[in-house]
């Protein structure tokens, strides 16, 4: 495979990981929002129920306003992480035609790398705290962060084989 070549499939698996990422969030404010509120409902009756029902209702509110903020901070960083694939690929070894700085692709691959993986970290903690309701966030958070595994592991086999025909020359 050329270089060229590995460095567009390294980008596109980083680029699929960054919007599953992105699903995951989404699903989990829908979510929160639309199916959480049905499954908290109180039916109280007596003297005591307009109580339950107010605590039932600020419970749902704090829920979703922290799900939301949650989520947004997860999107902000997802913006983050695609700058930091972009340039990445832009600084690649791979890349041919490219501005070659070993030291700036590796700092950009790490960056990309941490941030992907903490908010996958982020997506999944709180997809699984929701239950089965919020699996599809679940999945895509656990399959984004196989993708990062799997284009770093592609990318190390890669280096090791560069450095390799480097020595050989």
């Amino acid at each position: 495979m050329s270089d060229r070549r590995f460095c567009q499939i390294v980008f596109w698996l980083k680029l699929c990981s960054a919007i599953l990422l992105f699903i995951a969030a989404v699903w989990l404010c829908i979510y929160a929002s639309v199916y959480l509120p049905q499954k908290i409902g109180t039916r109280a009756s007596g003297a005591g129920a307009i109580f339950a029902i107010f605590g039932a209702g600020v419970a749902v509110a704090v829920v979703i306003a922290l799900t939301l903020l949650i989520s947004a901070g997860v999107i902000i960083l997802l913006v983050c992480a695609v700058i930091f694939i972009a340039k990445e690929r832009s600084h690649s070894p791979f890349n041919e035609g490219s501005n070659n700085h070993p030291k700036r692709y590796l700092g950009f691959r790490i960056a990309a790398d941490i941030v992907l993986s903490l908010s996958s970290v982020i997506v999944l903690f709180f997809s699984i705290s929701f239950g089965v309701g919020a699996l599809i966030s679940s999945l895509f958070a656990a399959f984004s962060i196989v993708l990062v595994v799997v284009a770093e592991i592609m990318q190390g086999m890669n280096l090791c084989r560069l450095k390799n025909t480097d020595k050989d020359e």
